[in-house]
């Protein structure tokens, strides 16, 4: 495995089945049932023995591989011509989130928690070696104390008039940051060079904060120091020297995120002045080596009124103000390829029709196709795009077609066999 291991992943490609439910990192333990065997005169029937699948073979090449799971407890590693593989499972029962995001941008290592959020608040960052499956902990995330250590915290809570009898409950004002720190404690992001890895961790104050650990020295950074706990994004910029984070103030029902950029030469922890904050917005990622976009969404609508800030200047550009169901940003063409119905968000009576659209860094789109699509966070070659055609009951247990688009409008069929797709291999 000394060349890179893909990660991005087929969560089920060519499955007859969907995959079981994730598991959740409070779920408690299965309880054990313990049988008493009674001796019997009568000797037992004869039991037909179930066939065995046939095993595969080990890996057959150096690489590239493809690595997936069903359900982020154990895990396959194939060649990528599917010629053989392996399996491994995380150990102390470790369990990921996203697959995508936590494998190393180098394909080496893959980061997992073990522990809980709930009694006895033992959450731990761990990474693991994919060639020789040897872990390493990074940092238990909760301090002791937890989660009455949040009290100077509550400070931070907003409250309106219809929440006047939980700002003068202690209890209460204590539950609603703990469901804000919980929520967050699960950010991490790698490095583009899969040296270090940033994340939240409550290690040195009250409150969450981002750290930076670095693989090759085995050492530990206090990047921020807030009141304020890590919200629901940590991204580190292309170029490798700062990183992008959002902080929260609670509320009772909604929370006031904040973005905040943080700059790794500063070797102190930071507290930077926020340069965009509100309840209904959200990160959708980087465009470039000092620009992230962001939209607007909320109370059940979709994406919209795409844009996005320079972390340096401040200054916003809107590029698509309209609703997009999904979409997928390909950096290297400087295109968002998306999916949109018409939602009358925009407030404009020129919204645009249905269907597949190619919408540059400029604000300036096209239209594909007015067919229903749904892009994959898929880079192909060229100038194309992979999508899925979805059926109408848009089902796991649906046939659903891949389809390939060329920014000219082409379309080509290429499967009929997938259920479903979260990622594909790439050169």
């Amino acid at each position: 495995m000394k060349n890179r291991l893909i990660s991005l992943l087929l969560l089920t490609l060519l499955i007859g089945s969907c995959a079981p439910a994730t598991a959740s990192p409070t779920q408690p333990p299965t309880a054990t049932v313990t049988q008493t065997v009674v001796p019997s005169l009568t000797p037992p029937p004869t039991q037909t023995a179930i066939p065995t699948a046939t095993p595969y073979p080990p890996l057959q090449t150096k690489g590239p591989y493809l690595l997936f799971t069903y359900d982020k407890k154990i895990f396959t590693i194939m060649d990528a011509n599917g010629s053989g593989r392996k399996h491994f499972q995380l150990p102390n029962g470790g369990y990921i989130w996203d697959l995508e995001q936590a494998v190393s941008p180098d394909g080496k290592w893959l980061a997992y928690f073990t522990g809980s959020a709930a009694e006895p608040y033992d959450p731990a960052l761990n990474l693991l070696n994919l060639e020789d499956q040897v872990s390493l902990l990074v940092s238990n995330l909760i301090a002791p104390g937890f989660p009455e250590n949040l009290e100077p915290v509550t400070e931070t809570i907003w409250f309106t008039e219809f929440n006047a009898d939980c700002s003068k409950d202690a209890n209460c004002r204590l539950r609603a940051v703990e469901i804000s720190f919980t929520e967050g404690i699960w950010r991490f992001d790698w490095s583009p060079d899969s040296q270090s890895i940033a994340f939240a961790a409550q290690i040195d104050g009250p409150s969450s904060d981002v750290y930076i650990y670095n693989l090759e020295s085995k050492t530990m950074q206090r990047l921020t120091n807030e009141i304020e706990n890590v919200g629901l994004m940590i991204s580190w910029a292309p170029n490798g020297g700062k990183v992008l984070y959002e902080s929260t103030e609670p509320g009772i029902g909604y929370s006031y995120y904040y973005l905040h950029i943080a700059d790794l030469k500063v070797r102190s922890s930071q507290n930077p002045a926020s340069i965009e904050g509100g309840i209904f917005w959200h990160g959708e990622g980087w465009i470039n080596e000092n620009s992230y976009l962001i939209s607007s969404g909320g109370e059940g609508a979709p994406p919209h009124n795409f844009r996005y800030i320079n972390v340096d200047t401040h200054q916003v550009k809107d590029i698509w103000k309209f609703a997009a169901e999904s979409f997928f940003i390909d950096t290297q063409r400087e295109k968002i390829f998306m999916l949109s119905f018409p939602e009358g968000l925009s407030g404009l009576e020129s919204e645009p029709d249905a269907g597949l659209y190619l919408v540059s860094f400029d604000g300036r789109y096209k239209k594909l196709t007015h067919e229903i699509y749904t892009p994959l966070h898929v880079r192909g070659p060229l100038d194309t795009f992979f999508a899925l055609k979805m059926s109408s009951a848009s089902s796991f247990n649906e046939m659903n077609e891949l389809i390939s688009i060329k920014s000219d409008g082409t379309t080509t069929n290429l499967s009929r066999k997938i259920y479903y797709l979260s990622g594909f291999i790439t050169s």
